[in-house]
């Protein structure tokens, strides 16, 4: 309830409901764990969209590209954030219509925005492929370097 008194009173910010879209139970009990995750839902459409919106996201991409290495496999222009940005802006855009594209792996996002024509073919093909191949890069310089790595 105070989840969605929080975004309701208009005090939640952008990128906690952007990240709010990538929640999901993994674990305790699962009847409170559908609890959460019904209020998470409300509360990450509450707010009507707007291109002010739109323009807010642009905002917050800008200021994480500025402030990393232009080498980073996450941050930097071209990353995992751009392709997570995108399919977060189009859940928040289009979640209160298709329901169904509100889920918080990646590809399965970007699935359902295929499935409901938010991306056509080729943007689908693209982001998933480009997506893969920055995972599977991320994850092997972990495998190479043992540790966490997002720049090569």
């Amino acid at each position: 309830e105070e989840l969605v008194k929080y975004f309701r009173s208009g005090e939640g910010h952008l990128w906690e409901r952007q990240v709010l879209t990538r929640a999901r139970l993994i674990c305790g009990d699962p009847e409170f764990g559908q609890t959460v995750l019904h209020a998470i839902d409300h509360a990450i459409l509450l707010p009507n969209w707007s291109s002010q919106t739109i323009d807010e996201i642009r905002q917050m991409r800008d200021r994480m590209e500025a402030s990393t290495s232009p080498r980073s496999l996450k941050r930097a222009k071209g990353g995992v954030v751009d392709i997570e940005f995108l399919v977060q802006m189009l859940q928040l855009k289009y979640g209160r219509q298709f329901p169904e594209i509100r889920v918080p792996n990646i590809w399965h996002a970007l699935d359902t925005l295929l499935a409901h024509r938010l991306l056509d073919d080729a943007e689908h093909r693209t982001l998933w492929d480009a997506y893969s191949f920055l995972r599977k890069v991320e994850s092997r310089l972990r495998i190479v370097t043992n540790r966490a790595l997002s720049e090569y």
